[in-house]
């Protein structure tokens, strides 16, 4: 039987302007991507296109939060309003090291992890009947994102 990944024990790291790692307690994450632009090239003369791949697009990512107003909470809040591009880190369930940051992000080779950059582009209060206030924040990718399987 495959050892699959849960998602119980997933942790979301966020670095701050200050590079502080900051571990941020969410409900969901979703979207973590990019997809492939592709070309088209077709002379005159040609009776059909041929589609060529392209570069990646880098693509929004989603976390879900419960809103209790942490520390982490009003990172993320400062983030939205300035903007800031920051470094993120996904640290899957096969382990249980942090990442540190002294000069750049560190990702310890004891779990497997997704890091990229980006900034928060919405985060939205979601408002239910006879529940928590939730917000589903959007980071916009700065750029492709890096996984690195546990050694």
């Amino acid at each position: 039987m495959a050892n699959y990944l849960l998602t119980k024990g997933t942790h979301l790291y966020i670095v701050d302007s200050a590079n502080a790692v900051h571990d941020i307690s969410c409900s969901a994450i979703s979207g973590v991507g990019g997809s492939r632009n592709t070309n088209t090239i077709q002379t005159l003369q040609d009776e059909a296109a041929t589609i060529i791949s392209g570069s990646m697009q880098p693509s929004s990512m989603s976390f879900t939060i419960y809103l209790h107003g942490s520390a982490e909470q009003k990172l993320i809040q400062d983030l939205y309003q300035t903007a800031t591009v920051v470094d993120f880190a996904i640290g899957m369930s096969d382990g249980v090291d942090e990442p540190t940051y002294a000069t750049a992000l560190e990702l310890p080779a004891t779990r497997s992890w997704i890091s990229f950059r980006g900034f928060v582009t919405d985060f939205p209060l979601e408002f239910a009947v006879d529940s928590a206030v939730e917000c589903t924040i959007t980071v916009q990718m700065e750029g492709a994102y890096t996984l690195a399987i546990k050694e």
